[in-house]
């Protein structure tokens, strides 16, 4: 079985999908434990007073930009995996779905218990640090999201309007809709002129 992407007519065959899955959870892993390493380097193990309680939200963007662009590749990867899953059989898109959804699990309550000691202002908004990053990342994801469907949605259109349109035998055909008859095909008869 492959997978054919509609937009570009691209086929992955079934052992390369299988290696791009096990490829993308290894990375969401190693994208895992990455950002645990990074909170426990950063705010340390237990909380020690060396940071300050409170942050400036500039502050913490600066100082934390590094678990928010983790964040985000992991945000990124999600849809990518979901693409990759959706066209096996059905329990195997249970197990992966399964998995997708345990896994952070793991890694979200320590995350929480290291970051929550930290809070971020911005005037009268006050959240913990764990929720700024993830809100910071969402919108990076968005973001990046949006920039690559935009390039891949000007390409394909790039792609149509190249192309030319179709002809029959040097006649032009185009379709005409009559609300009464629905679609019909209308043949341009167009003879060559030539100059003597």
């Amino acid at each position: 079985m492959e997978v054919v992407f509609i937009m570009t007519g691209v086929c992955i065959p079934s052992p390369t999908r299988w290696l791009l899955l096990g490829l993308c959870f290894a990375f969401l892993k190693y994208q895992a434990d990455k950002l645990m390493t990074q909170f426990d380097l950063k705010l340390g193990k237990p909380y020690d007073g060396s940071k300050p309680a409170v942050m400036t939200m500039g502050k913490a963007f600066d100082e934390f930009i590094l678990e928010i662009i983790d964040e985000s590749t992991i945000m990124v990867c999600y849809p990518l995996v979901l693409l990759l899953i959706c066209p096996l059989e059905p329990i195997y898109q249970i197990l992966f779905l399964l998995k997708l959804i345990v896994a952070p699990l793991y890694y979200i309550p320590p995350l929480l218990a290291k970051a929550s000691m930290v809070g971020v202002t911005y005037g009268l908004l006050n959240l913990p640090l764990f929720m700024f990053t993830t809100l910071a990342a969402f919108v990076l994801s968005l973001i990046i999201q949006f920039i690559v469907l935009l390039l891949i949605y000007l390409n394909h259109r790039c792609i149509r309007a190249t192309t030319e349109r179709p002809r029959m035998g040097g006649h032009e055909v185009g379709m005409k809709r009559f609300p009464e008859q629905g679609h019909v095909i209308d043949i341009n008869l167009k003879t060559p002129t030539h100059i003597n």
